[in-house]
């Protein structure tokens, strides 16, 4: 799918007369003034290096071509006691950030700071121990208890603040002020500092279980009624909606849990989970807003958690425009496919997809262990790499790229030793430079699209708990997770390049020419207008699940149905279902009680109907009561091909294996292919089938790419082999040999 010439998202600052003073992102580069800078790059701790080494990491840092340094900043490094600020090393030269980055200046070097306040893997989340001090700074559950956060990698365990306290934002604005006072001259326009990350994964500590916390009376609770006047601006509406009788909106009382009886139950708890994502957005706000007061001009990151198998951020907001670039934490503590899922997700959000940490290596308590038994080889930073480039990843934060006393198998060791991983990822860069990588569009023709009151009602439940607090719509549960996984994964295996997306918050969706949808049985007025223009305007929209019956105030609003002409009905059961070619069983939610005459028939058990495609416009909507994932069963996977080809879509590349993945970037001078293999597997696992291979044959369409030539060079850029090839031998296929967790990157250039 071609993307725009220029990139929608485009954040400029200071002005746009005097471009020497002035950021933005565009054509995947970051422009500082009137330079541009690709956006990779090479993460390095000042605090855990030796100031004696940190020449000869910087120097390996640029061999490698990176223009970039990124670092965190940690609070309670800074501020060990109250009131006393040591960011100078005056006497211990860890904490010496102004030579570092006066250093990073001398080698030319640009800065992003990882300003927090909580940051991964420090102790206590990078909080200073007298932030917990005074009870009003600290999240506490419903019984008062505080709030834990684990930040991983043997870290010791902190508090979780509350966010919207008055004394919290105090405190950070005090060291806020203290942290300017000392580096304005290294901040953008003055000096090399161009982005500061905000907190990370801002997401109460990774407590996503809505009536876990906050419950500060005198913390972020207190804001509760301040929320529920912006969503309902009168008491009148509120008091509709709630059926109270209050006289203010401070009269409201927090939840702590509930029990549903009616569809109507469920309005006040969907309120709760809005108003803990209004919390988080207003925290990150209000980071921002202190620092652009103190007139810093620069660019702002936030990196989204994520929850359970949602492949969706928790928290509401990641869009593309302005001057916030939200941003996705990629690595090995989650399994492989996911992480590749959260990286088709961020490409979705902003056309610049980018990793703020990227992870090289992984980290462990004790990394002589963690080497010794999941062990981070360079086939394992290489695979990752090229999945997160075939998944829309356009900027890598290569986190640990220098390495530090819990971290094992980084690219630079923290002595500037170099590590296989460093060749990897050099080389990699080095081709995608030359290739004008920036210059590349996606064929991404498949948007899968979440719903975000459906996230909002699928968080009401613990997870790992069964879910009758969700009653009759616990079916979201699947929908939106195994089903919407299964979905993704059939696409990889046919060689379909997709965004993951989330309805109403993304301007792209009109790009794509299949729409999946998971849907229930509430959904808002525009939301559903907004699905049929989709479809009107030309998209094959394929809904799977029950048809919205009611909106989100769960009142009747049929528009979608009616729009369609196309009824269903909840009756849950175990079928083999019929379609056209083929035969298979699925978990049915329902069935469709009506159709237009002009319908097609694409699913039937006797005189039952579970699937059905009408024209919409000028596209078409398909309404399936199951979810069309095939979990690689051939039939049920025929199937989904069917679906993909009525909306027309036909992939350049191909696979014979459906668990390697292929994807394409291309210009009209040449391309970029991306194959890697799917299993689940990194570390020891994959080492132990190393020599284990198998042939697999892959293919792609040139034409369909727009690369015209009569002689084509193909070259495995991180391995030796270069092939020559016609266009026509490669739409046919090339056979190459892969093991359990390989990979190759592939240039293709027409031949001179």
């Amino acid at each position: 799918m071609e993307q725009p010439q220029d990139d929608y998202q485009t954040i400029s600052i200071g002005g746009v007369k005097d471009s020497r003073v002035s950021l933005k992102i565009a054509d995947h580069k970051f422009v500082i003034g009137k330079e541009e800078f690709y956006p990779f790059v090479a993460e390095m701790h000042y605090h855990r290096i030796p100031k004696r080494h940190w020449s000869v990491c910087f120097e390996r840092i640029r061999r490698a071509e990176f223009r970039i340094i990124s670092t965190t900043v940690p609070w309670n490094l800074h501020e060990t006691k109250q009131g006393e600020f040591d960011f100078e090393g005056m006497f211990d030269p860890t904490k010496d950030l102004i030579v570092f980055l006066e250093l990073c200046r001398e080698f030319g070097f640009r800065i992003i700071l990882k300003l927090g306040p909580c940051l991964a893997a420090e102790d206590r989340g990078g909080l200073p121990e007298f932030a917990a001090r005074h009870p009003e700074n600290i999240a506490v559950d419903p019984q008062g208890q505080p709030l834990q956060a684990d930040p991983g990698g043997g870290a010791q365990p902190g508090p979780v603040l509350s966010y919207l306290s008055g004394r919290v934002q105090i405190l950070l604005k005090n060291y806020y002020t203290s942290f300017l006072e000392k580096v304005k001259n290294y901040v953008y326009p003055r000096g090399p500092v161009f982005m500061i990350e905000l907190d990370h994964e801002t997401s109460f500590g990774g407590h996503f279980y809505p009536f876990s916390g906050d419950y500060n009376p005198q913390g972020s609770l207190a804001a509760f009624p301040r929320f529920l006047e912006e969503k309902y601006g009168t008491l009148d509406k509120l008091n509709k909606a709630y059926h109270l009788r209050v006289k203010d909106f401070s009269e409201v009382p927090p939840l702590t849990g509930f029990e549903a009886k009616t569809p109507a139950d469920y309005r006040k708890p969907l309120d709760w989970v809005e108003f803990r994502e209004w919390v988080v957005n207003r925290y990150a706000e209000s980071l921002s807003e202190f620092l652009l007061q103190s007139g810093v001009s620069v660019l702002f990151s936030r990196s989204l958690a994520f929850r359970g198998a949602y492949h969706f951020p928790d928290v509401a907001g990641a869009h593309g425009g302005g001057r916030v670039i939200f941003t996705v934490n990629l690595g090995w503590d989650v399994p492989f496919a996911e992480t590749v899922r959260r990286a088709h997700s961020v490409a979705g959000w902003q056309s610049t997809g980018y990793s703020s940490q990227f992870s090289i290596g992984n980290r462990h308590a004790d990394p002589a262990s963690g080497h010794a038994f999941y062990p981070v080889s360079a086939a394992d930073s290489k695979r990752l790499l090229i999945a997160a480039l075939a998944g829309g990843i356009r900027g890598f934060d290569f986190h640990m790229f220098v390495g530090r006393n819990d971290w094992y198998d980084a690219a630079v060791e923290s002595d500037g030793a170099v590590m296989p991983s460093y060749e990897v990822v050099r080389d990699a860069y080095a081709h995608l430079l030359r290739m004008k990588y920036d210059q590349m569009k996606d064929f991404a023709g498949v948007a899968l699209v979440q719903y975000r009151p459906y996230l909002r009602l699928v968080n009401l439940a613990p997870e790992g708990i069964p879910n009758p607090v969700i009653g009759p719509y616990s079916y979201l549960t699947d929908l939106m997770g195994a089903g919407f996984s299964d979905i993704a994964d059939d696409l990889g295996a046919l060689g379909h390049d997709y965004r993951i997306m989330e309805l109403g918050a993304s301007e792209r969706l009109g790009e794509y020419k299949v729409v999946f949808v998971p849907v229930g049985e509430f959904m808002d007025a525009p939301d559903q207008d907004r699905l049929l223009e989709l479809a009107r305007n030309g998209a094959h929209l394929v809904l799977f699940g029950l048809l919205p019956t009611l909106n989100t105030n769960f009142e009747a609003c049929e528009i979608l149905a009616n729009g369609i002409g196309i009824k269903t009905a909840s009756d849950p059961g175990i079928v083999s279902v019929e379609t056209q070619k083929q035969v298979f069983t699925v978990n049915a939610l329902g069935v469709i009680k009506r159709v237009p005459n002009r319908a097609v028939k694409l699913a039937k058990v006797g005189t039952k109907l579970y699937g059905a495609s009408v024209k919409c416009g000028k596209g078409i909507t398909t309404v399936l009561t199951f979810a069309p994932g095939s979990r690689l069963l051939p039939t049920k996977l025929a199937f989904m091909q069917e679906l993909l080809a009525l909306g027309k879509l036909v992939s350049p590349v191909f696979s014979s294996d459906p668990m390697v993945h292929v994807a394409v970037h291309a210009h009209s001078n040449g391309a970029l292919l991306m194959v890697y293999e799917t299993t689940d597997t990194v570390g020891s696992g994959a080492q132990s089938h190393a020599a284990v291979t198998r042939p697999v044959i892959i293919g792609l369409d040139t034409v369909a790419i727009g690369l015209a030539a009569r002689h084509l060079t193909m070259t495995d850029v991180l391995g030796t082999e270069t092939i020559n090839i016609s266009p026509k031998d490669l739409k046919a296929g090339v056979e190459i040999r892969l093991s359990p967790g390989d990979s190759r990157l592939f240039t293709i250039e027409k031949k001179s």
